[in-house]
C-alpha cells in the first residue's frame, strides 16, 4: 500500500531528470517490490509500484507484521516536453514539472 508520494527533479549535464520517492506499507513481512510499471496518457504520468510473495513461502505469511518501505523510482521522461505534468502512483497524484532544456 502506498501511502505517501514525493516528486524530486533534478538537471544532469543539460537534462532534466525525475525521481518518485515513494513510501508504504508491504502486505506481510515476506512480500518484497518489484519492478514498477510506468504508462502515460496525455500529461499523466502512471506509476504502478506492486509487491510480490514468494510462492515457495506459501500461505504461512506473517499476517499481523506490515513492514514499511520507501524506495526510489526514477521516472521516464523520454520524449515529454517541457510543461506539467501529474504523476499518479497507485492512486496518489502529485504534481511534476519538467523544465525547459538549457542550451
Amino acid at each position: 500500500m502506498v501511502e505517501c508520494v514525493e516528486v524530486i527533479t533534478r538537471e544532469f549535464h543539460g537534462r532534466p531528470e525525475a525521481y518518485a520517492k515513494v513510501k508504504g506499507t508491504l502486505s506481510t513481512s515476506m512480500a518484497q517490490i518489484v519492478d514498477p510499471k510506468q504508462s502515460r496518457d496525455g500529461n499523466v504520468l502512471y506509476l504502478e509500484v506492486l509487491e510480490q510473495t514468494p510462492r515457495a513461502l506459501g500461505l504461512i505469511a506473517e499476517v499481523t507484521e506490515s513492514p514499511e518501505f520507501e524506495k526510489i523510482i526514477s521516472l521516464e521522461l523520454l520524449g515529454l516536453l517541457p510543461g506539467k505534468y501529474i504523476l499518479n502512483t497507485n492512486g496518489i497524484e502529485s504534481e511534476l514539472e519538467i523544465p525547459a532544456l538549457r542550451a
